[in-house]
Order: C-alpha cells, then sequence, then structure tokens
C-alpha cells in the first residue's frame, strides 16, 4: 500500500477519488494497481470529477480530462470543443509514447548503464498520464495538470524527505518534446512549438519544511584534510582513506576509483613524478534489488579515448597513498574486501559518517570528484584545460560544471599583482652605477 493514501480510509476499494489542492468540489480519480500493489492515475480516459450547482438547481456532476477544463466547467462557462479529441477529430500528432521509443533508440542507446536506467526510471514512474496522449494534446495547461499530480502535497510522490524537486523531470520532458521538435519534418509537424513555459520552471523546486538543505559540492583541500582524518578514525580505517585520497585528487567517479587493478598502476620508484595510472574499468553498481553489481571495462566517456583508456598523472598525494598499500607482486583489484569490489552503500556509509563527524556540509561521494577539480583548478594558475583533461569531458563548459575558483582567487591574483608591480618599481628606481 503506497503513503498516498490513508490505507483505513481506502483498503479493499478499487477506485478512490482524491481533493484536488486548491479546487473545491474537484476530486482526481485513482485506480488500484495490482501488479504495482499501488493506486495509479488512470492512463486512458477522464481522471477529474467534478460537482457544481447553480440556485434552484441540482447538483451536477461530470467528468474531465483536467483540472482546468473541470474550473472552467464550475464557473457555467461553455467549454470549446476539444480540437485534439479523437473522437471529433482525427488527430495526426503521433503518442508521446511511440516519440519516447524513437527518442530512445536515437539518442538513449550508447549511453552508460547508469544513466539510461535513471531515465527509464523516471518514465516509468512520472511519465505514466503522458504515455496515451498525443503530442499536441500536451499543452502547457497539461503540463500544468502534469505538474499538480507531481507536486501535490498529498501525493505520494512528495512523501519523500529527500524529495527536493521535479526539475529533473520537466528537464527530460523538455528534451523529449525538443527532440519531437528536431524531427518532426520526419512527423509531417513543422509548425510545432514545446509548450514547457517559464511558469512550469518556477514552479518544480519543492517548498516543503521538512526538506533538506541542499549539499556544497566544493570540498576544498583543507576540508578534505580534516574530513580524511575523521575517515581514518572509521570500521575501515586502511582501506578508506587512500581510496578517498586517490579519487579526491585523480578527480575520478568513485565508480573508476573502485575499480582500479595493480595492473593499472605503474610507479617509477626513481622518477615518481613520472609515475602513473590507467583508467580503464568501471563498477556498476546496478542499486536495484535482484540485480548484482559488476566489473565492467571502459568508463563513462570512455569512447573519447584512444583503447578506451585515460592516463592519470600520480599525483604525491596518490603516489604516498598506493605505495603504502603496495607490496611487489600484488595483482588484482587495489581496493579489495574479501577478494571482491567495494559496494557503493559501504562507501557511501563510511564517507557520509566521516563528514558529519567533521562538521562538514557534503554528502556522498561525486562531491570528490567536483572538489578535486576544483583543486586543480586553483592550483595550476586557472587552467581550465588541464581541469577538463583531468575530468576527461566534453568540452570546457561541462569541465567548469565541476571545477571552481575560490572566494580568494581573485585576492590572491591581486597580490601576485602587486608583487610584480613592486619588483617593477624597485627596478625602475634602481640608481645606475657612475662611470668614471
Amino acid at each position: 500500500m503506497t503513503q498516498k493514501f490513508n490505507p483505513k480510509q481506502y483498503q479493499g476499494k478499487k477506485r478512490v477519488y482524491v481533493k484536488v489542492p486548491l479546487s473545491p468540489n474537484i476530486s482526481r480519480l485513482y485506480i488500484w494497481g495490482e501488479e504495482a500493489h499501488e493506486y495509479l492515475t488512470p492512463t486512458r480516459g477522464k481522471a477529474y470529477i467534478a460537482s457544481r450547482r447553480r440556485s434552484g438547481e441540482k447538483r451536477a456532476k461530470q467528468f474531465f480530462r483536467s483540472v482546468e477544463e473541470a474550473r472552467t466547467w464550475q464557473k457555467f462557462i461553455e467549454l470549446p470543443q476539444n480540437p485534439f479529441d479523437p473522437k471529433k477529430v482525427a488527430n495526426k500528432s503521433p503518442l508521446f509514447s511511440q516519440v519516447v521509443e524513437d527518442w530512445r533508440k536515437r539518442c538513449l542507446n550508447g549511453s552508460a548503464p547508469g544513466t539510461i536506467r535513471q531515465y527509464q526510471r523516471l518514465l516509468r514512474h512520472h511519465f505514466g498520464m503522458l504515455m496515451s496522449k498525443h503530442i499536441n494534446e500536451i499543452t502547457p495547461a497539461f503540463t500544468d495538470d502534469w505538474l499538480d499530480v507531481l507536486t501535490d502535497p498529498a501525493g505520494h510522490r512528495m512523501q519523500n524527505p529527500n524529495r527536493k524537486g521535479f526539475d529533473h523531470e520537466l528537464s527530460l520532458l523538455g528534451t523529449i518534446l525538443r527532440y519531437y521538435q528536431n524531427y518532426c519534418d520526419r512527423y509531417n509537424d513543422p509548425d510545432y512549438v514545446v509548450p514547457i513555459r517559464d511558469r512550469h520552471v518556477n514552479r518544480v523546486q519543492c517548498v516543503k519544511a521538512n526538506a533538506k538543505v541542499a549539499k556544497k559540492k566544493d570540498l576544498s583541500q583543507d576540508e578534505f584534510l580534516i574530513w580524511r582524518q575523521e575517515l581514518a578514525k572509521g570500521k575501515y580505517a586502511e582501506l578508506a582513506p587512500p581510496l578517498a585520497t586517490f579519487q579526491y585528487y585523480d578527480a575520478l567517479r568513485i565508480s573508476e576509483a573502485a575499480a582500479i587493478f595493480w595492473e593499472d598502476v605503474f610507479f617509477d620508484w626513481n622518477h615518481p613524478e613520472d609515475s602513473y595510472i590507467l583508467i580503464r574499468r568501471h563498477i556498476d553498481w546496478v542499486r536495484e534489488k535482484g540485480v548484482p553489481s559488476q566489473l565492467l571495462p571502459g568508463f563513462k566517456n570512455s569512447k573519447n579515448y584512444p583503447n578506451e583508456t585515460k592516463k592519470l598523472p600520480m599525483y604525491p598525494e596518490v603516489f604516498e597513498a598506493l605505495r603504502e598499500r603496495f607490496t611487489p607482486g600484488d595483482k588484482g583489484l587495489v581496493f579489495q574486501m574479501d577478494g571482491s569490489f567495494l559496494e557503493y552503500r559501504w562507501i557511501q556509509h563510511a564517507y557520509d559518517h566521516a563528514f558529519e563527524r567533521a562538521g562538514l556540509p557534503y554528502s556522498a561521494t561525486h562531491v570528490m570528484r567536483s572538489g578535486g577539480s576544483s583543486h586543480l583548478l586553483n592550483h595550476s594558475s586557472g587552467d581550465a584545460n588541464l581541469a577538463q583533461q583531468q575530468l576527461g569531458v566534453a568540452d570546457l563548459k561541462t569541465a567548469m560544471l565541476y571545477a571552481k575558483k575560490e572566494e580568494r582567487a581573485l585576492m590572491d591574483f591581486s597580490k601576485v599583482r602587486w608583487q610584480q608591480w613592486n619588483l617593477q618599481q624597485t627596478q625602475n628606481t634602481q640608481t645606475p652605477k657612475d662611470e668614471k
């Protein structure tokens, strides 16, 4: 039973009606789904029921496709004929579900498995009421109705305490509709315009009393060192700190850092600055019940590299962290537990508890990637190209989403300029020796 409804009130009923917020005498229909074992919005037909009564008349009830239609009918305004009603006009535009399948084949296939799963999860949980609609039925008003369902304070989607908003869902809808717009000539619909408006963008952020404050991402080196001390006090003090050091200074995804083999680590004992590491595997943590995680070749964006291998320098901090774990003849995973790769939940648990003990406003593992790239940017004369190369992203714009200049960077630059200025003034005021 979903938390969307009170089980004592609705248990055993196949159809239930829930009041629409800020809409008196308007309710939305939900139908019990046996397979999903929860109440779902109907994918066909009219899901809203409204009632009205004029003085001297009996109360009237009627079903509608949207809240706006129900409100208009309540005001005794005659509804215009729906030009997209298949019963009245031949609708030539494709179904939204058909466009989704086309978009999957053309754009989504070939993406990282985790990215594909994330999009499929969003489509499965939040796009049910759109799948049976024709594209030209998805109007700005219908988008409002869709967001009404997502942001319903009493809805089960809003019961998640970690829910910060529905911007990802709206962004995905815009991506699919813009895909249709770009290929509208294939669908014989050259005048199509994406129906998403500014008002939709402004309302997708949840305003909840129990919403968590957004976590920071720019983990500085000073903060990292404080946090690593707390990480070393945890249960696996010998394993977690070197893993975090490797991930932070090389700005790696945790799936890449945890998949390093000793065969990928090349020490140069005579010239440590020439040591390097090859990134050519990743762990696919599915994080779905009943589906095992696995070690796979390549990594996200690995197709942009020769032989799908990224070569990274071994910074002094990483060199020392790996040297302490290395024994001549070592093979297999560098970071392992009982001969197997680490599970993501174990890593996240260790990281989050160390952040909490250190009193730092960070969480999860990806903060190491953004923090490490920012550290490189701030200690390499601000060279964004180096940050891009280390991150392995396609363009500088994407790199700068990760790497951020510190607040003191401008003042530090000013100090350098002052040093140069003073040196120049000293040289100009030097008295030349008298020639005799």
